[in-house]
């Protein structure tokens, strides 16, 4: 198994997907991708809650697009949101 530090690669991604293996890595800013299905409707109460939102998405790349999932966690002390994707559904 070889590891991948420091850059996003989603060739890279579906290699590991159509290999088996599992992957979770933040998602960048300016990633381009479209919601496809999301498994908590309740956004307003996500925002103001500090929760967990979960999302199925699908990478906009060149080549094939990617579904991933999209975990979004609101950390209530800070307020800072963390994007998580990651191919374990």
């Amino acid at each position: 198994m070889s590891l991948t530090k420091g850059y996003v690669n989603y060739t890279v991604y579906k290699k590991w997907t159509d290999q088996g293996s599992f992957y979770v890595t933040r998602l960048n800013q300016n990633a381009n991708y479209e919601v496809i299905s999301k498994l908590r409707h309740d956004a307003h109460s996500f925002l103001y809650a500090g929760t967990v939102l979960y999302q199925l998405i699908t990478l906009k790349a060149s080549g094939k697009p990617l579904k991933t999932r999209l975990v979004t966690y609101k950390d209530l002390l800070t307020g800072k949101l963390f994007r998580l994707m990651t191919n374990l559904f």
